[in-house]
């Protein structure tokens, strides 16, 4: 075993978790706000650093959101897009977001994973789009980033009632 495989091992046994901040101009009144990613040391992590894998942290942070995790940017964009508790329209990148298609809406009551009809991660900009999603049945409910990942804090307006 060399010595940085050593290291990897020692790393992904006795790390528990990582937080980084990056303090940035307030956009509604003068002063810093602290933007922040956090990464919780799982199994699936600790496998990653063994590994030499951890160009696929990303990844494990956004699926660990359970446990608290979140990405800088994705803290950063929600930062922007809602800097006085307000949503403000920012430009878009072509970046990847979460469209879902639900039987139920997210976030209420029973809802859980069989309430998920279709849920996939598509390239989004500016601009108007159209989006086509074959499914075995009708859905209730559609969103862009339905768990509230990142555009905004408040999921109710990125998801919408399907007609009937």
């Amino acid at each position: 075993m060399t010595q940085q495989e050593q290291v990897r091992v020692q790393l992904s046994t006795s790390l528990i978790a990582v937080l980084s901040q990056q303090l940035c101009a307030r956009a509604d009144k003068p002063g810093r706000v602290a933007a922040y990613e956090f990464l919780v040391v799982t199994p699936a992590v600790s496998n990653l650093i063994r590994e030499s894998k951890t160009f696929r942290i990303d990844s494990a942070i956004q699926t660990g959101r359970k446990f608290g995790m979140q990405l800088l940017d994705d803290h950063l964009w929600k930062l922007y897009a809602d800097g006085k508790g307000k949503e403000t329209e920012t430009p878009m990148t072509n970046e990847s977001y979460d469209f879902g298609l639900f039987s139920a809406k997210p976030g209420d009551g029973a809802f859980g994973s069989k309430d998920v009809i279709a849920f996939e991660r598509r390239p989004l900009g500016s601009g108007t789009h159209v989006f086509e999603f074959v499914v075995s049945k009708k859905p209730a409910w559609a969103g862009v980033d339905p768990y509230n990942k990142r555009i905004d804090r408040n999921s109710d307006d990125n998801l919408i009632q399907v007609d009937k």
